[in-house]
């Protein structure tokens, strides 16, 4: 008969990271959390142990070598267990063999551990970072050969800064991209990394670089503007990223998280940060000017701004009728200020 264990007392690992760490978890009977910043081994340590769960809950003879589980009561054999997956979860199974892309994507991934949606993303990113390190080669020998010393250092510095920036977001670690390869490689503690075997955020923040690097606008923004830049290419490759990934789940699922009314509200935000920028062009520097001390014209601006603002986005809301109660609160603060009968 099979005898459940009723929770993990400890978990114990002996050669996380190539042996590099020994992890000792004393765990709470109740409720435990791990946490920590991206790219620490919390997926890894969790993965190690779930990989000998996965026969059905039999752990002491599928354990990974140095792995080792202290249960209650001790003499338990089995453990019941769920999980409950993220996007960064493996997806070989959701698409067809007619699927092109993602067939060749999950068969280069094979090899490597990927084959999440992250990991799809990053496979076709990291071609565009070879096609980019190729062109950029290309332009400096270029520029070389027309004795341009010049302009060949500063397309040396736009890769150079790229790089830096990975290191930067990644330091906390200890990784370190490999500058030495064309496609993208990381060092921690002695040992070569893929992109694929990163942390599911740390994947995030590579797919969000490598899409601001491949869109030429976004590769301008972050050069001229610098971090004014970098934030926008970031909102631009973040709402591309989710706009595609709602349209691969209407394509496999047919259906949508997103109803037709709350995209007219995704639609109006939109809007109202156009008219923002226009105003900003337009009618800003008028109000600035209109003034003899600019931060009178900067304070009329912002007030007037912020009211009409207010007021388109509350008209359009009602008119959507996204919400009865929004739209009944909005009828309260009519009737108060006498512009509706009750």
């Amino acid at each position: 008969m099979q005898k459940y264990a009723d929770y993990i007392k400890k978990i114990e690992i002996d050669s996380l990271w190539s042996g590099k760490k020994h992890i000792v978890w004393e765990l709470d009977p109740h409720v435990n959390i791990l946490s920590g910043i991206n790219g620490v081994g919390k997926s890894t340590i969790l993965n190690k142990v779930v990989k000998g769960l996965a026969a059905g809950g039999e752990f002491p003879s599928h354990m990974l070598k140095g792995v080792r589980l202290e249960v209650m009561p001790e003499d338990c054999k089995w453990i019941r267990y769920d999980m409950i997956r993220s996007l960064d979860s493996n997806l070989s199974q959701a698409f067809t063999e007619s699927d092109g892309f993602v067939r060749q994507a999950l068969t280069a991934l094979a090899g490597v551990g990927g084959g999440s949606l992250l990991d799809i993303q990053l496979y076709n990113l990291q071609r565009k970072y070879l096609d980019y390190q190729v062109n950029i080669g290309n332009r400096i020998i270029e520029q070389l050969q027309q004795g341009h010393a010049d302009a060949a250092q500063q397309l040396s510095q736009k890769k150079t800064r790229f790089q830096d920036m990975v290191d930067e977001l990644f330091a906390e670690t200890g990784k370190r991209i490999v500058r030495t390869e064309n496609e993208i490689r990381f060092t921690q503690i002695g040992e070569v990394l893929v992109p694929y075997q990163l942390s599911s955020g740390e994947k995030q923040m590579l797919a969000i670089l490598l899409t601001v690097l491949a869109w030429w606008l976004n590769a301008r923004w972050v050069v001229e503007w610098g971090v004014n830049g970098a934030a926008f290419a970031t909102l631009v490759a973040y709402m591309v990223h989710y706009v595609l990934l709602l349209a691969l789940i209407r394509w496999k699922i047919g259906t949508s998280p997103l109803s037709a009314k709350q995209l007219l509200v995704l639609l109006v935000v939109g809007v109202l940060f156009g008219l923002d920028w226009l105003w900003s062009k337009a009618l800003t520097p008028w109000f600035v000017g209109l003034f003899n001390k600019p931060v009178y014209g900067l304070t009329v601006d912002s007030l007037l701004k912020t009211t009409l603002f207010l007021v388109i986005g509350l008209v359009a809301i009602y008119k959507i009728k996204i919400s009865q109660s929004v739209n009944d609160v909005i009828d309260k603060g009519l009737q108060l200020l006498g512009l509706k009968r009750k």
